[in-house]
């Protein structure tokens, strides 16, 4: 579910039962357009299969809604009559990131559990660019988080194993001295429980959020 930001009152709504809603309020009344997933759109999937709207976006303007579906497409509607405008049809596993440049109108940028982080163009529907996010050693990481920066200029990603990865066009070496590992003292500090059931760091015996503030280390330890 996600509230307009800019219209007073309304929010859109995506469901199992493979329908996106978007919802308004007048005279005291609860109205709603329907926008319709149940088409299957991507080829070789069961003809069967129940499509669930797994994420639902706003466009910058509100005047249309993009969804993602359990059969890995994604679509946009027009917001205030429902009809499908674009499908975008490039990952081979679930959508949980869609939103549109908060600039350049025509791009749309998405990312999921394939791995893959994809540019796309919404007049066409055709995909501009792909990124493959690999880890070596273990293979594809799933991506389950994206942000643009206000000014559209770059992109930052979180994977499942923790990475955060940077697109954009800042000079490298404004990133040449941060760590790349970095994580707080006490992450990963042993937790015990007093007699009473009460969680206490173990070394400390305090409750965690009386202990002292944490420094940055890397994955062994090391400040």
């Amino acid at each position: 579910k996600q509230w307009y930001q800019r219209r007073v009152r309304g929010f859109v709504s995506g469901s199992k039962d493979g329908t996106v809603r978007v919802w308004s309020r007048a005279d005291g009344t609860w109205d709603h357009v329907l926008c319709n997933a149940r088409q299957l759109l991507v080829p070789g999937r069961d003809a069967k299969e129940q499509i669930d709207i797994l994420v639902v976006q706003w466009t910058c303007n509100e005047g249309a809604v993009l969804g993602s579906c359990s059969d890995t497409s994604i679509r946009m509607w027009d917001a205030s009559n429902g009809t499908l405008l674009q499908s975008f049809l490039g990952h081979d596993d679930e959508v949980y990131f869609v939103q549109e440049h908060p600039l350049i109108r025509d791009i749309l940028v998405s990312c999921g559990h394939d791995g893959h982080i994809i540019t796309w163009s919404i007049q066409s529907g055709n995909a501009l660019n792909t990124f493959l996010n690999v880890i070596e050693g273990e293979g594809r990481a799933s991506v389950h988080e994206a942000s643009f920066t206000p000014d559209g200029a770059t992109l930052i990603t979180v994977d499942a194993n923790g990475h955060i990865t940077i697109f954009g066009h800042e000079k490298l070496r404004d990133y040449v001295s941060v760590p790349e590992e970095q994580f707080f003292s006490t992450d990963y500090l042993t937790l015990i429980r007093d007699r009473f059931s009460n969680v206490l760091d173990e070394q400390t015996e305090l409750p965690p959020h009386m202990v002292g503030p944490p420094y940055m280390v890397d994955q062994q330890g090391m400040a």
